[in-house]
């Protein structure tokens, strides 16, 4: 027995051994990989033709950044996890989310079943809510035997005997008009007809998450956020949207000048961006007359329009009523999914649930999006994806969709890692991306929920929506300077306007398109000091921060301010002689306008304003009490460099809470070979590999 526990401990010895030596093993070799990595980004940002790495506080307009866990929201937020939806279709099929194959799966049918499917048309002015039954096909489906629909919208229903067993709408593609409805055997991923893409194009695709703040995407969708980090994806800091709701925010980015606000002053009677010339109100536009971006691209190009309408009533570019008229006259795209949303929803009495049969209706959205992607990566295409009932209502749910983009993604993406544990380990890759210019956007942040409606950060990322671009490494080689431009505009003050440029920018790589008049594209550097008007956003809705001296109860202490800021810095005191920070006193105090303190989600009075700011104090003692003090200070580094750091602080003045919701700027004398990174931990990345040359 003695001898027995002896080899045993000697046997643990030698596990604990070996797994500290595997750990410092791993470490070397992860700090040797970061020094690389990092002494290329070093070599790379000195080389390149910028003085200093770009910053959200070099802006001009000094814009009310959030954090997305901001200590305001605290009792408003839920994390749900994925739904758990109840089943009550039998589970006939099984369908395939890359290519939408079905096979039949369920044995107790097998040679006994008989199915119909049939195609949904319509969706189209003066109709533009209904569906009508089309072109029918009888079979009989085989166990574990593939076959897929011919059609863009359809609906399969089976019969046992007599008996209605399962029926079902669904989103496919029609591919050939030779072909029969149904098609038995495997989907065949066509092959391009050109054989290679010129090397200027690009596909785009545009998914859309209907009331999506910036915020509100990092706290709900952290597994998708990392990966797209880690694939290149560019967020965008400081993106404001121009206007109220879906249609007013997406015009801009989808649609050239309209011709009937071509001649239309920017500014209305009262100096402020003219929303009529964005979306005019008194004169319904006929969606099939706009030039929308896609009408530019070359006939080889693939077009899909997905909207998830939520309502038949409604839907992109048919509602409001005083702005278009009831809907596309004709399909927009080559795949137009309305119908199969009419029927949809007419089903559901027009009362959007999270789930139907079984499944979340989001991921159901969303795989049509996928499928997309991967069928028609090897062709030119434009996919525009929105998708509206999850989050219209609840921001909190986006976090259920978090889980399936994450997987649909990875699959799709073509940087050569595992996104399940994140280590470099070589995969067979579909490469469905590497010639798609990805662009993943909101129209604007939650309007209607209690989070956004009462809260004061929520009041900002109604405001706020979410941006991120992700370039293929083709385009990346092709056009670096364009991409370091789009990495350092991230921190600049940008609107809806500027995506519609970029877009156009796409478009003309391989086609000899003229430029938009009304803003640059995101591929050239944007100015440090655009202001609302500049922009085009409409001072209701402007995020950039005016004077709060006038309002304050008392100015912030500074000796409290540089506290906080030495607490901050204490993360970085293996870069930072934290002892030697000396500051001055408040630069400045700002505050969101008041328009945006009352959530005036239109213009309204300065009576008005007074008025709801006295009602809300009364109701809730801390409404309207955030102020953002600027603090500028200096230190030196360990490597004997002075540094300038001047800091946002956010302060609760009832509580006199304070944070720093944004990474400080610095600001390094130019003799430093680290003086071009201006956030702290680029720059202190690059102190640590100095010091350890």
């Amino acid at each position: 027995m003695r001898r027995r526990r002896t080899v045993i401990y000697i046997i643990q010895i030698i596990l604990i051994a070996s797994l500290l030596f595997l750990f410092y093993f791993v470490t070397i070799s992860d700090k040797n990989l970061f020094k690389q990595g990092f002494g290329k980004k070093i070599r790379n940002e000195s080389s390149s033709s910028f003085s200093r790495q770009a910053h959200l506080l070099d802006n001009y307009c000094k814009f009310a950044w959030t954090e997305p866990m901001d200590n305001t929201l605290k009792k408003r937020l839920k994390f749900p996890k994925r739904a758990g939806c109840e089943k009550y279709n039998i589970d006939l099929f099984k369908r395939y989310p890359a290519t939408g194959e079905f096979s039949m799966k369920s044995k107790a049918h097998r040679n006994k079943l008989e199915c119909v499917a049939q195609v949904l048309k319509g969706g189209l002015r003066p109709a533009a809510h209904t569906y009508q039954l089309g072109k029918t096909q009888t079979f009989s489906p085989k166990l574990n035997k593939r076959f897929w629909i011919n059609a863009n919208n359809f609906i399969l229903t089976c019969f046992s005997g007599q008996l209605v067993i399962y029926r079902k709408q669904f989103m496919g593609f029609k591919m050939d008009e030779n072909l029969k409805l149904v098609v038995d055997g495997p989907f065949e991923i066509p092959e391009p007809k050109i054989p290679k893409f010129d090397s200027k194009q690009f596909s785009i695709s545009i998914l859309g998450l209907d009331s999506t703040s910036r915020a509100q995407f990092g706290r709900h969708m952290r597994k998708t956020t990392d990966l797209l980090q880690r694939m290149g994806s560019v967020v965008f800091e400081a993106y404001n949207k121009v206007g109220d709701n879906s249609a007013v925010n997406l015009i801009p980015i989808l649609a050239d000048e309209l011709s009937e606000t071509e001649n239309m002053s920017l500014l209305d009677e009262t100096g402020d961006v003219n929303l009529n010339k964005i979306l005019p109100t008194k004169t319904p536009l006929n969606p099939d007359t706009i030039q929308w971006i896609w009408k530019h691209l070359p006939p080889e190009y693939i077009t899909m329009f997905n909207d998830d309408v939520m309502h038949t009533s409604r839907g992109l570019f048919h509602y409001p009523p005083d702005n278009f008229l009831d809907g596309f006259g004709e399909s927009p795209a080559r795949f137009y999914y309305r119908p199969y949303y009419n029927h949809l929803y007419s089903q559901l009495s027009n009362c959007w649930r999270k789930c139907l049969d079984g499944e979340l209706l989001a991921e159901v959205f969303i795989d049509s999006w996928f499928r997309f992607e991967r069928i028609f990566s090897k062709i030119p295409h434009f996919g525009f994806t929105f998708i509206s009932s999850l989050t219209h209502d609840d921001p909190n749910n986006l976090e259920m969709l978090d889980h399936t983009l994450f997987h649909r993604l990875g699959y799709l993406n073509v940087i050569n890692f595992d996104p399940l544990v994140n280590q470099n380990v070589p995969l067979q890759r579909t490469g469905c991306l590497e010639n798609t210019i990805l662009i993943i956007l909101g129209d604007h942040g939650n309007r209607v929920h209690p989070l956004n409606r009462y809260t004061f950060a929520g009041k900002i990322e109604e405001r706020a929506p979410y941006l991120s671009i992700l370039v293929p490494p083709r385009f990346r080689k092709l056009f670096p300077e364009k991409y370091r431009n789009l990495r350092e505009n991230s921190q600049r003050f940008v609107s809806n306007f500027h995506v519609h440029s970029t877009l156009k920018y796409i478009t003309s790589l391989s086609k000899n398109l003229e430029s938009s008049r009304r803003s640059k594209s995101l591929f050239e550097l944007q100015p440090m000091n655009s202001t609302c008007q500049d922009n085009r956003v409409i001072s209701n809705h402007c995020l950039c921060m005016v004077d709060a001296s006038q309002d304050i109860s008392k100015v912030p202490n500074p000796e409290s301010l540089e506290e906080v800021l030495r607490t901050y810095l204490a993360d970085f005191n293996e870069c930072f002689n934290v002892e030697s920070l000396q500051c001055g006193n408040v630069t400045e105090t700002l505050m969101p306008n008041n328009y945006v303190q009352v959530w005036a989600r239109t213009k309204i009075s300065d009576s008005e304003v007074v008025r709801k700011k006295e009602r809300a104090s009364a109701v809730r003692p801390k409404f309207n009490k955030v102020i953002y003090p600027y603090l500028t200070c200096n230190l030196q580094s360990k490597n004997g460099d002075s540094v300038e750091v001047f800091t946002q602080f956010r302060l609760i003045q009832l509580s006199q809470n304070i944070t720093i919701p944004y990474p400080p700027r610095l600001s390094v004398n130019s003799s430093s070979q680290c003086s071009h990174f201006s956030f702290p931990t680029d720059y202190c990345n690059c102190v640590d590999l100095l010091l350890a040359i």
